[in-house]
């Protein structure tokens, strides 16, 4: 053996035991998927999870804060259209009352 050779020994043993553990590894990945695969067969109701089975009891909680807030909002509401109309029979009296002479408004 010259020195012409492309690799030495054990730059070659280095070569084989990289591809064996190459192969192996791609093995073990491959039969991991398939057995995530399958089980998704097997999973409560024959397939994976549903979001709703989840949100069941958020969504109600939820639906309850919404009503609440919408009351709220209404009332909220009724009070601004009362100020409303409150301010505008106030700018309407003050309108009338500038309108007086002075001295119908002291009488």
């Amino acid at each position: 053996m010259g020195s012409s050779q492309a690799f030495s020994r054990p730059a070659r043993l280095l070569k084989l035991g990289s591809w064996i553990i190459a192969i192996a590894f791609a093995i073990f990945l491959n039969m991991l998927g398939s057995l995530v695969i399958r089980d998704l067969m097997y999973a409560p109701r024959g397939g994976p999870p549903d979001a709703a089975q989840f949100s069941d009891v958020a969504t109600s909680q939820l639906d309850a804060q919404v009503r609440d807030l919408q009351l709220q909002r209404n009332a909220l509401n009724d009070r601004i259209e009362n100020t409303r109309i409150a301010h505008d029979r106030a700018g309407k009296l003050y309108v009338s009352a500038s309108r007086r002479p002075i001295s119908t408004l002291r009488a």
